[in-house]
């Protein structure tokens, strides 16, 4: 199996360990209206949620998901989908950030924020496990595989 892969996995442990935190701190949130007393926590999330983004969706973009689609253009439909996910992701964790820059932010737009990532990226996780990293290990060689290793490398 390709190191890039296993750490995926290694990747997506420690992520479903950070949106069980972010869950409960927007329980909290959610319950008392404020984000008092979780925003360190939510700033922790946002932290490991930004080396996320810039190291492991980077090495799928463009490492992984172009050498599925020139092995097997069939794959361009679940890439796809892989690929709305990360903008929404993306796109929910930078809307969290700018409301954390303020001093009072607004516990609303953090438990929405939170709630969009919980809602895609507990799934995304559950479709690369069981659909995209088998599917990459099927159709890919070995050297097609060191090949995708090689390329991710550039992201550690």
């Amino acid at each position: 199996m390709s190191r890039t892969i296993k750490k995926f996995n290694a990747d997506h442990q420690h992520a479903l360990g950070e949106l069980d935190q972010l869950e409960a701190a927007l329980r909290e949130i959610e319950a008392s209206g404020s984000v008092d007393g979780r925003r360190a926590g939510v700033e922790d999330f946002t932290r490991f949620l930004e080396h996320a983004l810039m190291v492991h969706f980077r090495q799928e973009e463009d490492a992984l998901f172009p050498a599925m689609i020139k092995k097997a253009p069939h794959t361009r439909g679940l890439i796809q989908v892989m690929l709305d996910e990360h903008r929404e992701i993306t796109g929910a964790h930078g809307r969290m950030i700018a409301e954390l820059t303020k001093a009072e932010p607004d516990a609303a737009v953090i438990s929405k924020a939170g709630r969009t990532i919980l809602y895609f990226l507990r799934p995304h996780i559950d479709k690369e496990e069981t659909a995209l990293q088998p599917m990459a290990t099927e159709i890919l060689s070995p050297e097609e595989l060191e090949e995708v290793d090689r390329l991710a490398d550039r992201y550690n």
